[in-house]
């Protein structure tokens, strides 16, 4: 997808819908989409022993398709960058002067020890190229009204094959998704806050993520000094440029 206090859920049985679930994934893109964007981004990681650490970032991101994050604390990560290249995704670590694509299950890996894995964290498909969506109701969600979405996987290397989403009705942003396996099980829920408005648009500054299989942590990812369709210098999003 282009790119409070937990009120009782309340269910509104209704006979059909007046707009259908591609409509409202494309509102949402249409909402969200952006030609270029700059960020900072804070990542607060809780361990499932309860251990918190934190880190900062920059980001830098092109449409669907490029996407730098470069570490810039602790002092000991900083530098750290990682690059996505239209499909492709390359990790840069200072330490080891290494560059490393990453490919096959290291995509699935934890991000810096998040409960995000680098595909979470730098993947942005369109769902609906990957997916079925599905309107299945109205719903009540932290006092919103959200349109809930079942998405099925349409094809066979997607690392989620369903998600379920809810989506704000009025802002056209979702406030929480749902991630799970072929088995049905839950892997991860993630859930969007802070919603701030930038020119026409509306758009989440906190995300936090929990992952169910790897216990009680979460990992909340705080966003601010955002700036869209912002020139950015040429050659930002290339391997050269990883090592900085």
């Amino acid at each position: 997808m282009r790119r409070l206090i937990l009120l009782p859920l309340i269910f509104l049985a209704l006979p059909s819908f007046a707009i259908t679930a591609e409509e409202v994934i494309e509102a949402v893109d249409a909402n969200m989409a952006y030609d270029t964007m700059t960020a900072v981004s804070k990542m607060e990681i809780v361990t499932p022993d309860g251990e918190t650490r934190t880190k900062l970032m920059t980001v830098i991101a092109q449409g669907d398709n490029n996407a730098l994050i470069t570490v810039t604390y602790p002092q000991r990560e900083n530098g750290t960058r990682q690059l996505r290249l239209d499909d492709e995704l390359w990790l840069y670590i200072p330490s080891e002067d290494k560059v490393l694509k990453l490919t096959g299950n290291m995509l699935r890996r934890s991000m810096l020890g998040s409960d995000f894995s680098y595909e979470d964290m730098m993947s942005s498909h369109d769902l609906l190229e990957d997916y079925d969506a599905e309107l299945e109701q109205i719903e009540v969600y932290r006092g919103r009204s959200c349109y809930v979405i079942l998405l099925t996987a349409t094809q066979p290397d997607v690392t989620y094959r369903t998600r379920r989403v809810w989506i704000d009705e009025e802002l056209l942003v979702p406030l929480k998704q749902q991630l799970f396996a072929a088995s049905g099980t839950l892997l991860k829920e993630s859930t969007m806050g802070g919603i701030a408005r930038y020119g026409m648009r509306w758009y989440p500054t906190v995300v936090v993520m929990r992952d169910v299989i790897r216990g009680s942590g979460k990992t909340t990812v705080t966003t601010s000094d955002i700036t869209f369709d912002v020139e950015i210098p040429p050659g930002t999003f290339s391997k050269a440029n990883l090592r900085g």
